[in-house]
């Protein structure tokens, strides 16, 4: 807020200024007091500057809100907009009718492919959508150095230089090895941006004890990557100051977490929400943040326990609690109005004193940004890519190889190593699709080395035809998997030529593409 906006919001508070907007007769939920009361709501440009019962309006415009629940506009705590699969402008008009107007957003995967200019377009990108985004700073890009190639590479002098943007809220998700390794490089990351005030973020799913204990005292600040009330428990007990519960497209922890405030009579304000990776179609069948609002309350929490994880909770963790998470004098006009606490989507929407969404669909207009050249144009094959190319990893002069086979089950993120007999022809291993078995193909998009890995996998059964994506974490080069290798070199040309995006091809026919 500047002294001009300040002297705005004062005037307004005082009653001395004619509001810009009143909600009148609402029933607010104070996520501070923990109270439901009847108040009146006075908007001075993007900010709210006034709560009494009865507030004159001074000839401003008057919204009877009738009894309807004024609650704060949701937020998440930790997302990947580029996992959507979408646009933030696109995203916008799925998200916000749900209510959320705050995002705490890890660009990594652009980070991975176009590096600092890359971050700092799309967040000029999302800067027209109607929602706050704060900047969680990608730690670890390239995630695994030596073993993969990206287009980008954060290194120490270009997080010092996202540190001093607006927007930085953190630095994003540091590994878990980067810590308990000692990692020099990593550790000063941490103490630059600890240094300079702001929380470090933690992914450690499934890491306990010692290690768990040296990562925390490193000065990670939370996680959202626990899935059982025995792992949020110790992080707490050992001295993270929150955790994420996270409902997203493959990982649906909120019901499974909640058991810990039972189990453990824990209190819900060291819990926030977060999606991470939710697809555009979870979003729009399911809902974003309410969703995780409504199985809390679903699971026996109190609504107002449920939304002050989904508010000031969250603010509080970021030291954001006097930007947004309330609705209280001198914070952004981020309101949604409510029938029942449990019931979304909002009947309306306000961002920073303006309405936005009504009746779940976003009612305003919002400009594409116009992206440059360079950043829609990622894709660049080794000049020698082909079918000789593809074959490279699988020459043999034997008529059969014991052959190293991933093996992955039912959508899991987990999967194992096999050894099994292969048979190979005309001097190279075959596939075996009719077992099974298909080709796995990871090719350098970057332009940047003539490399490519070609290897088996179990577990998706195709039969015949071919996948192929540019979306692959942590690194987006372009992943295929395919019954013929013929399939599979057509699957990439399609990428190429839709210049990034997903395909499914049977022979030479597309079948379906994004």
């Amino acid at each position: 807020m500047n002294v001009s906006e300040m002297k705005h919001v004062v005037g307004v508070a005082k009653g001395e200024i004619t509001p810009d907007l009143v909600l009148k007769n609402c029933s607010l939920v104070n996520v501070i007091t923990g109270e439901i009361y009847e108040s009146d709501i006075s908007f001075a440009g993007r900010y709210i500057a006034g709560l009494s019962p009865d507030i004159d309006p001074k000839g401003a415009d008057v919204v009877d809100c009738k009894r309807l629940y004024a609650v704060p506009g949701f937020a998440d705590g930790h997302t990947h907009i580029e996992s959507s699969l979408v646009s933030p402008a696109q995203l916008s008009r799925a998200m916000v009718p749900h209510g959320t107007t705050t995002i705490f957003m890890d660009p990594h995967e652009v980070g991975a492919v176009l590096g600092l200019q890359g971050i700092r377009t799309f967040m000029d990108a999302v800067k027209l959508c109607p929602f706050r985004a704060y900047l969680q700073v990608p730690s670890r890009v390239p995630q695994a150095p030596g073993m993969e190639s990206t287009g980008g590479v954060l290194d120490r002098d270009a997080l010092l230089e996202i540190m001093t943007w607006p927007e930085t809220a953190s630095l994003g998700e540091i590994d878990v090895t980067k810590v308990t390794h000692m990692r020099d490089e990593y550790l000063q990351r941490i103490e630059d941006y600890q240094n300079k005030g702001l929380i470090v973020n933690g992914c450690s799913a499934g890491v306990t004890g010692s290690n768990l204990n040296a990562y925390i005292a490193a000065g990670i600040a939370e996680d959202h990557g626990c899935s059982t009330p025995e792992e949020l428990i110790e992080r707490l007990r050992l001295g993270m100051t929150t955790i994420q519960l996270r409902e997203s497209t493959s990982s649906k922890d909120v019901l499974s977490l909640l058991e810990a405030t039972k189990k453990y009579h824990l209190s819900t304000r060291r819990l926030s929400f977060c999606d991470d990776d939710k697809k555009i179609n979870d979003i729009v069948r399911s809902g974003h943040i309410d969703e995780n609002v409504r199985l809390s309350i679903n699971a026996g929490i109190d609504p107002i326990e449920a939304i002050q994880m989904a508010t000031i909770n969250c603010a509080e963790h970021f030291h954001k609690e006097f930007d947004f998470g309330a609705i209280a004098a001198g914070r952004f006009a981020d309101i949604l109005l409510l029938d029942r606490l449990d019931e979304f989507p909002p009947k309306q929407v306000y961002f920073e004193g303006c309405l936005v969404a009504q009746e779940g669909e976003l009612i305003i207009d919002i400009p594409e940004y116009d992206y440059p050249d360079w950043f829609c144009s990622t894709i660049a094959y080794p000049e020698s890519l082909s079918l000789d190319f593809l074959r490279r990893d699988l020459r043999s002069s034997d008529t059969e190889v014991h052959a190293r086979i991933i093996e992955t089950e039912g959508g899991n993120l987990r999967n194992r190593v096999v050894i099994e007999e292969l048979p190979a022809r005309k001097g190279f291993v075959l596939a075996t699709p009719e077992t099974g078995i298909n080709y796995l193909v990871v090719v350098n998009r970057y332009g940047n080395a003539e490399s490519s890995t070609t290897a088996f996998v179990r577990g998706f059964g195709l039969k015949s035809g071919a996948l192929a994506s540019s979306i692959a974490h942590d690194h987006h080069n372009v992943v295929a998997l395919g019954a013929t290798l013929e399939e599979v070199l057509f699957a990439l040309e399609q990428i190429r030529s839709m210049k990034g995006g997903q395909v499914v091809v049977q022979g030479s026919n597309v079948l379906e593409k994004l």
